[in-house]
């Protein structure tokens, strides 16, 4: 298939959204300040719109979307915490 490689960053670009997403709801609830605490909500909205995107043209190329890696989502949330 020549979209493969199409299919693939799609994929990686599905699991970083995912990890982005996470990351910022792990600090979220932890944040004092109002400017932050707004920023970080945009930014989400803004991970959430990609994801949509994404999964759309993954749908389009009848692809599967992809997890992150349970090790990395694992080192983020230590990271975070």
């Amino acid at each position: 298939m020549e979209n493969m490689d199409t299919i693939n960053l799609l994929k990686e670009c599905d699991s970083g959204v995912k990890m982005g997403v996470s990351a910022i709801d792990e600090v979220l609830d932890s944040v004092q300040s109002t400017e932050l605490s707004d920023l970080l909500t945009e930014s989400k909205a803004h991970h959430q719109k990609l994801g949509n995107e994404i999964h759309s043209l993954l749908i389009e190329y009848s692809s599967e979307e992809k997890d992150p890696n349970p090790i990395a989502k694992g080192m983020s949330w230590f990271k975070t915490n």
